[in-house]
């Protein structure tokens, strides 16, 4: 007598499970969210008028009611979303649907380049989700530094901006940059912090494997995962940088390289990097909340400063 087998990947009985638990089922399937690297390119800065009922409004000079805002809702990712559930059944297409309206993605055609709102066949679709600036970080690889520090003010020059004089948008992104962009422009930094056309709240180090171009950056999907060797935090008491080691080689000489950068900026970079905690319950340090009143991981005295990172694909 042959035994019962069974295939792992069926179940016969799921319809006769409970509308509720089959919905659970259907939206456990779906992907999980994580932060995607967008690539910063060029074209996306553009103006928009300010109503007379905005605080900013000039009633003097009425070329100065415009301001530069940055679309990111246009940037794209290299990560795209195969949603196997969009294709089962009325049932699981209607869960998958729905989640795919918050936050919302684009939709592709199997090797197309551009977004198609109506595809023919969804067995070709794959999903991109639109930037989110609430956890999305905007990468700006080598090529496009200069552009990131100047296409703002660049931006007023062109034909429809001569009659106006708008008013900056602080560019506050999360933002990773590659750490041979800061080692080989040290004076563009303060630019980049707390300047004019930029106020970044969020900034992430790159020290291996980031993305050599735009196109790189494309190519897939890329995560940041902590580089090994330690971290650079700010000492409130000294009122210096300095490098604490996590007992792991790592390069020092970066850190350090890293550290005579940011030291100029103390005073504008320390208070916004005073709530990493996320990042320190992923070291398991603890409750930080009640720390040793001299440990590096006590908030309450000391700020963990910038986080450095490598690329993982």
């Amino acid at each position: 007598m042959s035994e019962a087998t069974t295939d792992p990947s069926s179940f016969p009985q799921f319809g006769k499970l409970p509308p509720e638990l089959r919905m659970l089922v259907w939206k456990h399937s779906l992907p999980s969210i994580e932060p995607a690297l967008y690539p910063y390119i060029t074209g996306l800065w553009e103006h928009r008028k300010i109503d007379d009922g905005d605080a900013r409004f000039n009633r003097s000079d009425p070329t100065a009611n415009v301001e530069m805002y940055f679309r990111h809702e246009l940037l794209r990712s290299g990560a795209r979303l195969e949603i196997p559930a969009i294709l089962v059944n009325r049932e699981s297409h209607a869960v998958a649907r729905a989640w795919l309206r918050d936050p919302p993605y684009r939709v592709w055609r199997h090797n197309d380049r551009a977004p198609e709102a109506a595809c023919d066949d969804p067995q070709h679709w794959s999903f991109q989700r639109l930037f989110d600036p609430a956890s999305d970080i905007i990468y700006v690889a080598p090529e496009r530094w200069l552009d990131f520090l100047s296409e703002q003010d660049s931006r007023t020059l062109d034909d429809d901006m001569i009659d106006f004089n708008p008013q900056p948008f602080g560019y506050n992104y999360r933002t990773a940059v590659d750490f041979n962009v800061l080692w080989n422009a040290e004076e563009d930094f303060s630019d980049v912090v707390g300047g004019y056309f930029h106020d970044i709240q969020n900034l992430h180090v790159i020290v291996r494997g980031a993305p050599k171009s735009v196109n790189d950056a494309l190519s897939g999907r890329w995560r940041l995962q902590p580089a090994p060797g330690g971290h650079l935090y700010y000492d409130i008491d000294l009122e210096r940088i300095r490098f604490k080691s996590d007992g792991y080689l790592g390069d020092t000489a970066m850190f350090k390289r890293l550290r005579k950068i940011l030291q100029p900026l103390v005073y504008q970079l320390a208070p916004r990097f005073e709530c990493l905690r996320e990042w320190l319950r992923e070291k398991s340090v603890g409750d930080i909340r009640t720390g040793d009143k001299h440990s590096i991981y006590d908030c309450a005295k000391t700020y963990v400063f910038l986080p450095v990172y490598a690329m993982k694909r």
